[in-house]
């Protein structure tokens, strides 16, 4: 008897352990989905290092290919001249495909690519004097509009 009350109560503990385990993959899948939407025309969004965004209107697809040059001043430095960031962004639109250096002080700052006018906010981290940045800790703010 003491056997079968055993079974029994092992199979309703592999029921819940079953039921927790779906709960937590849909969960994990549906949250994930939602941290995918894409940025809309008009609103500025953060693209990462080496990073692809097809905006909601499925008609233009930027990536955040490279980072040319940083000479903005350090944190912490007096310098005579702010400096500049220039990013290289690779742009394509059904009927044009082009890449685009944009940077925060010099020109060119904006571009026309197809109708479409990318403008570089802002580029991030802020240098720190003493502290190297690899590529892969860039980040980005843009935005596009038509």
């Amino acid at each position: 008897i003491n056997i079968l009350a055993y079974q029994k109560v092992n199979e309703k503990f592999r029921r819940v352990e079953m039921k927790i385990a779906i709960s937590v993959f849909l969960f994990a899948t549906f949250w994930g989905c939602s941290e995918g939407t894409s940025p809309n025309l008009g609103e500025a969004f953060d693209l990462k290092y080496g990073q692809t965004v097809q905006l909601s209107s499925n008609a233009i697809t930027v990536i955040f290919q490279e980072i040319e040059a940083d000479s903005r001043c350090p944190a912490g430095v007096e310098c005579v001249w702010e400096g500049n960031a220039e990013v290289l962004l690779k742009v394509s639109t059904t009927d044009l495909s082009g890449v685009y250096s944009l940077n925060t002080t010099l020109e060119p700052k904006l571009i026309d690519h197809d109708g479409y006018m990318l403008e570089l906010v802002s580029v991030s981290p802020y240098p720190v004097y003493g502290e190297d940045i690899s590529e892969q800790d860039y980040t980005i703010r843009i935005s596009v509009t038509d």
